[in-house]
Order: structure tokens, then sequence, then C-alpha cells
């Protein structure tokens, strides 16, 4: 492990978690906060989504596993994933998962969102890693699993004869999108490791090649976040948008899904991963909001979760021998302590900057934890848990 590295980890283990730990999860409701204000306090006038409950109980989850966090990140994780599935799923009296709550644990907004549904799975299988293998409440975890994957087959599907990937949410809000569809893959393929059954494997799969048949530019390497129905570009070059952040982590997930399924998914990562470099970044590797379809930056924003999976698909190729990907993440994780990390509060974060380097928002995100958490995982050799291996 790099000098910069070992910074990053220590960061997180050491400041980063036990101040989300003590500022960030409320005993009362068991929950964890949607986000803190300016001065690290929880701010509760504004709804809970679905999907921010699944990536704090993954991140919590993943940091008790290796070791990262403190005691208490276990019985966090474990009760705020309780909460997740009695105050969630079917809230309404309907199948699937609602997409947020209101303070009081009233729905705030019913619609069933792709996206949420996929962190809800992914909170699932990182959740079920601390509970013994023969456990009811793992078997539990498992069945909700697999509801939710029924619920999306039978209520979010594509028609057509064949796989064509799921709509954005219920109700149909029309036009189809890449990145439930990508959390969704990250999703099954930690339901594969935590299980072994060939169902997961077989569903991640089946999205992989939709990726590559419909999202993946085969020249390219270039991705739109949104489509038109059938999968077809949007019609007006302006909203032929491309986020470099999403490149880099379909790369890392392909590659990660190539180790498990042992097919060779080399070209199509170092495909994403070359066009982000070439046209997603600046001089001192920092990568933009957006580009257009040719590749000219559309929006010179930085946040921080784009930088954290360029990490993560840095990580990836320095271990298949990239020379200049070490380069990549000294500087890159340099780039995060100068600019985003540590601020406004110790443990904290500065979410987004605009093109001249202002701030962009008076809020610090929680959402963010699970970028930062689980890039550290990945470029960690240490790792005990096996999502980046």
């Amino acid at each position: 492990m790099t000098d910069a590295q070992d910074k990053f980890k220590q960061w997180l283990t050491g400041t980063a978690l036990p101040f989300w730990a003590a500022r960030g999860f409320d005993p009362s409701a068991r929950r964890f906060a949607e986000r803190l204000d300016v001065d690290g306090a929880a701010v509760q006038d504004l709804p809970f989504r679905l999907m921010v409950q699944g990536r704090q109980i993954a991140s919590f989850a993943m940091a008790s596993l290796n070791g990262y966090g403190p005691p208490e990140c276990v019985e966090m994780a474990r009760l705020v994933c309780g909460t997740m599935i009695e105050n969630y799923w079917s809230a309404d009296g309907r199948p699937g998962w609602v997409f947020s709550l209101d303070s009081d644990g009233t729905v705030a907004d019913p619609t069933r969102d792709t996206y949420a549904h996929a962190f809800a799975l992914f909170a699932l299988a990182w959740a079920s890693q601390l509970e013994p293998g023969d456990s009811s409440v793992r078997a539990e975890y498992h069945r909700l699993a697999a509801e939710t994957l029924d619920f999306l087959d039978e209520e979010a599907a594509v028609s057509g004869t064949d796989f064509q990937g799921y709509r954005t949410a219920l109700p149909d809000p029309g036009g189809l999108s890449q990145n439930p569809h990508m959390h969704l893959f990250e999703a099954l393929l930690g339901w594969f490791e935590v299980s072994g059954e060939s169902e997961f494997l077989s569903r991640a799969k089946a999205l992989v090649d939709l990726a590559l048949e419909r999202m993946i530019n085969p020249t390219s390497g270039a991705l739109f976040e949104s489509y038109q129905n059938g999968w077809a570009p949007r019609l007006d070059p302006l909203e032929r948008i491309i986020e470099p952040g999403h490149c880099h982590e379909w790369a890392w997930l392909l590659l990660r899904y190539g180790r498990l399924s042992g097919q060779d998914m080399l070209e199509p990562a170092e495909r994403l991963y070359r066009f982000a470099l070439s046209h997603g970044e600046d001089g001192d590797h920092m990568v933009f909001d957006q580009l257009l379809a040719d590749g000219k930056v559309h929006k010179a924003g930085k946040r921080i979760w784009p930088q954290s999976e360029a990490l993560k698909a840095d990580a990836a190729f320095a271990r298949l021998g990239d020379p200049d990907a070490e380069m990549r993440i000294s500087r890159r994780i340099a780039a995060l302590f100068d600019s985003f990390l540590d601020r406004p509060v110790s443990g904290a974060w500065i979410d987004h900057f605009d093109a001249r380097g202002a701030a962009k928002v008076d809020y610090i995100p929680a959402s963010t934890l699970y970028h930062l958490a689980f890039t550290v995982e990945a470029l960690d050799p240490d790792a005990q848990t096996s999502a980046c291996r």
C-alpha cells in the first residue's frame, strides 16, 4: 500500500467512520441521517430515502467486516437493516420498496425506483454477512432479495421477447437509464459472492450483455446516462450526456465480474477506462461531472463520487499491470484531501464544486460515504471482504 492509500484508509477508519457513527445515526429512530448541516448536525426536516439507508447499511457492514470502523458499526448496520425492511418494504400495502419516508415514518414518496431497489439488494447482501450462515435472519434477507428481484421482473421489466432491462421507476417516467442497471449489477455480484448461487451470476451476465449490446459504444467506450425507450440514443445532442465517473465504475465492475465468472472483460473495461481518462479529467486527474458524445466537457464541476470511482478503476488496472495507475491513485487521493475531505468539519466532506472551484452545496450528504468507504476497500490489499477482488 502506498503512503497515499494508507493515509486514505487511516482517515476513513480513524476519522470519518467514527464521526458518522456518532453524528449520522439516530438510535431512537434506528436509521441513518440523510444529511448533516455544515456544523455536523443531522438534518431532520426532509424525507429519508431508501437509497441512503441502503448505502449506509452496506458501508457500515463492510467496515465492520474489515475491522475499519468502531465496534458499534455492526449493531448499527443490523438495526437499520431491520428498520429498512420494516418501514420501506411494502409500506403502503403494495409490493416493492417505497422511495422515501417522512421523519415520522409515514410514506413520503411511494415511487418504486429501480435504483433504490438496487441499493436495498446491496444492503441485504452486506448485512447478511454479519449473520451466521444458518441463521433465520440471513435466510430472511435471502428471501427478501429474491422477492425484490421477482418484483422487478414482474412489474418493472421492459416488455419484449428478450431481456431489455428495467424501467427507471414506477409509475414509468418514460425513457431508460444505465445507472439503475449498473447498481443492480453491483448488488447481484454481491449476492453471488455471499451465496455462491449461480442464479445471481446469470442475472449479472444478462446485465453485462445488455450493457455491451445497448449502452457502451463498441468503438469509443462512451456510455450515455439516459436513452429513449428501446435503448435508442436521445435525439437532442445536449441530452446525450456521459458521466465519466460511471465509465470508471462500469469498468471496475466489469473486471470484478470477469474475475467471478471467468469471462474475459478486459477489452470492454479498458474501452470505458481509456475514454474516461482521455476526455473526462483535467491535468490534475480530477474527474469532470459531464461530457457530451464527442468527448467535450459539458459540465466542468467536480463531485467526490467520480473521483472515488476513478480510484476503483485505477486499483483494478494497477493489479493488471498498468504502469501509470499507481501514479494516478496517488494524485487522485491527494486531490481528495486538497479539495473535498475534512470540510466543513473533520470527518465530513464538501460533495460538489462548480467549474470555478466554489462549493455547490451547503450540506453534507450521507450518501457519499458509500463511495469513499468502498473505494478504500478496493484500494486495500489487506481487505477481508471480496467485493474488490
